[in-house]
């Protein structure tokens, strides 16, 4: 295959995947995991797209996550896979925020934030969430991820010990216009 897929392709897919019904058949078609190892391996960020817009839907989020940690998937360390990868993506914003609005995406109680925070997220956070170091959608997606780490009991430790609390009151001074990133600090807050 092509080390990119073809744009008409993945725009396809991208406008697909952002339905529930279209994002469950391309969970179910048992090819999932070769897109996300096929992102993993040639940082496409329009395919990761791909894999943001899926695991978007509650619906399906469960059912991927499934899928990608099974035996035969051998994914087990995709969002680890996907940690390791964004520091070196901070000079391609397009593929930065797919990545993480991918991780901010995953809700559910068996993510391993504890492990993600010891594979570089903390850090990562940390470098992203300095204030105007990054764009607007980016601080977005980090302090999603935030918030969802503050639920976690495994996670809160080390965000409570880490220089993001205080990032995150900075950036919610600097952008205090920006109604969006307001509103999703003042919720990580109440989560922490």
């Amino acid at each position: 295959p092509e080390p990119r897929v073809g744009k008409d392709l993945v725009a396809l897919v991208v406008n697909l995947a952002t339905h529930a019904l279209a994002a469950e058949v391309i969970v179910g078609s048992g090819l999932f995991p070769q897109v996300v190892v096929r992102v993993i391996k040639t940082r496409d960020p329009l395919l990761c797209k791909v894999v943001r817009h899926v695991s978007s839907h509650d619906s399906v989020l469960p059912r991927m996550h499934e899928l990608l940690q099974s035996e035969n998937a051998r994914m087990a360390k995709w969002m680890h896979e996907l940690v390791y990868m964004a520091p070196s993506c901070v000079d391609n914003p397009d593929l930065l925020v797919e990545i993480l609005g991918t991780l901010a995406n995953m809700t559910l109680e068996d993510v391993p934030w504890g492990e993600l925070c010891e594979a570089g997220l903390i850090d990562l956070l940390t470098r992203v969430l300095m204030p105007g170091f990054s764009e607007d959608d980016i601080v977005l997606e980090c302090v999603m991820i935030v918030g969802n780490l503050a639920l976690s009991v495994e996670s809160a430790q080390y965000v409570g010990n880490s220089r993001v609390p205080t990032l995150l009151q900075q950036n919610l001074v600097e952008k205090r216009d920006d109604e969006e990133i307001a509103t999703q600090i003042l919720y990580t807050f109440q989560c922490l």
